[in-house]
């Protein structure tokens, strides 16, 4: 699922950016800022996941196929806030690194979701839609030691947080189906008393299986 949420992060980012940009999901590298990459290039590193504190629908449903019967039970989807952390990098001359940056946010200001032509494989053939955010308020920076850790400068960064959703599995382990139903009656009614008459013929049907 994780390459298919790329594939579309890709896809949807590639049409913001200049001809050209290439769009690559490792984690900055320090030699691009020893020497900058001849194309613009655009890293987006995969660096948070976390389970959407949504809760999910507590119960599972019966999923059937065309014909109605049974085919397992299908629990809640599930949702994930995935940030990536954006960072531009360039040679001498425009873009600039703020130009990309720039050219991402003022794009992502337009939706609201990832459009569904730049969805990949899972997520393609979901109904649920995969939110974004670019630069969300309850989203901390970067820490001020990751850059180092990275060995490289600080830098301009964005955040570009989705929310994707998860459908588990189908459970196919059922109950078998019932092949038949026994149905008999018992007679319950009680004595009636002296110069009383039980109702109808004194017998009270009770359906059993």
């Amino acid at each position: 699922m994780l390459g298919d949420l790329d594939r579309s992060v890709a896809a949807f980012l590639g049409r913001l950016l200049p001809d050209g940009t290439a769009v690559q999901f490792d984690p900055p590298a320090p030699s691009w800022a020893q020497a900058p990459p001849k194309a613009p290039l655009l890293a987006a590193y995969l660096h948070d996941i976390r389970e959407s504190a949504q809760a999910p629908a507590a119960d599972a449903v019966l999923a059937r196929d065309d014909a109605g019967r049974a085919t397992g039970w299908q629990l809640p989807v599930r949702r994930y806030r995935v940030s990536y952390l954006l960072t531009a990098w360039t040679s001498d001359g425009p873009p600039s690194q703020h130009d990309l940056l720039g050219a991402i946010l003022v794009g992502c200001t337009t939706v609201e979701a990832i459009p569904a032509d730049c969805l990949h494989g899972i997520l393609a053939t979901q109904a649920h839609p995969v939110l974004l955010s670019c630069a969300p308020a309850d989203h901390a920076p970067a820490a001020p030691e990751f850059w180092p850790s990275l060995g490289i400068p600080a830098r301009t960064s964005l955040n570009l947080m989705l929310v994707v959703p998860v459908i588990p599995p189908l459970i196919t382990e059922l109950e078998p189906p019932v092949q038949d139903l026994k149905v008999a009656t018992e007679n319950t009614a009680k004595a009636a008393g002296p110069g009383l008459a039980a109702p109808g013929n004194g017998k009270r049907p009770r359906v059993t299986e």
